[in-house]
């Protein structure tokens, strides 16, 4: 990063090294990031070892085989059960290609995902920078960053 935007050098510099926190993407990176939206770390986090733990639903086939009372009963809200669904179906469709969204620039990639019912920009930006390592974005509309 240092090397791309030389104006982070001095950022570097105060705030010390850092590491770049990734974590898986696809079907299951994009559905966590839904997962924590407008929640603390600490809710995100136990809702989402309940879900993980839900025979099918990390692959996007056997999560439209689930009931809404399975998903909503770890605590998933009604919107964020049916994002994850409409995300489900593009994957099966072949709507949505987790690969080919890797080779889009910030922009492309941000319409692609905005294009799913349910999915702003916060959330397309989010899952580029902490799924894809994405070296060109950045949340700025985040309250937490702000």
């Amino acid at each position: 990063m240092l090397k791309q935007d030389k104006r982070l050098a001095e950022v570097s510099r105060k705030a010390g090294p850092f590491e770049i926190r990734l974590q898986a993407g696809g079907f299951a990176g994009l559905a966590k990031v839904i997962c924590g939206q407008q929640l603390s770390v600490a809710s995100a986090r136990a809702i989402w070892s309940r879900f993980a733990e839900i025979d099918g639903a990390l692959d996007p086939a056997r999560y439209l085989t689930l009931s809404e009372e399975t998903v909503r009963g770890v605590g998933f809200s009604l919107g964020k059960f049916k994002t994850v669904r409409v995300i489900a179906e593009a994957v099966v469709s072949g709507a949505l290609d987790f690969d080919r969204l890797e080779t889009l620039s910030v922009e492309e990639a941000v319409a692609e995902l905005t294009a799913l019912k349910g999915i702003g920009p916060w959330t397309a930006e989010i899952y580029l920078m902490f799924c894809s390592g994405h070296p060109d974005v950045f949340p700025a509309g985040d309250l937490a960053l702000q």
